[in-house]
């Protein structure tokens, strides 16, 4: 039997780590954008609209540092429906 990843993470802790992330996302490194992104996807979170915004922003001002598997990664999640 799987378990679903969410339902592992508490609904506060989830919300706490979406703020702070939406916080220190300026400062993540191109890789650290993807991992955000990926495991977002992972847990099966749909972050919402400015998040994804943010997300979207602060890929774009990176993708020259970003190699072709980052920008994959991040373009997949951000382009996903999520439910």
């Amino acid at each position: 039997m799987q378990m679903h990843a969410l339902s592992l993470v508490r609904p506060h802790t989830l919300q706490a780590l979406l703020a702070r992330s939406l916080q220190q996302m300026p400062d993540f490194s191109p890789q650290g954008l993807a991992n955000t992104a990926w495991a977002m996807a992972r847990l099966g979170v749909a972050p919402g609209e400015l998040w994804l915004a943010a997300l979207l922003e602060h890929t774009s001002r990176k993708m020259p540092g970003m190699t072709a598997q980052v920008r994959a990664c991040t373009h997949t999640y951000t382009h996903m429906q999520v439910h």
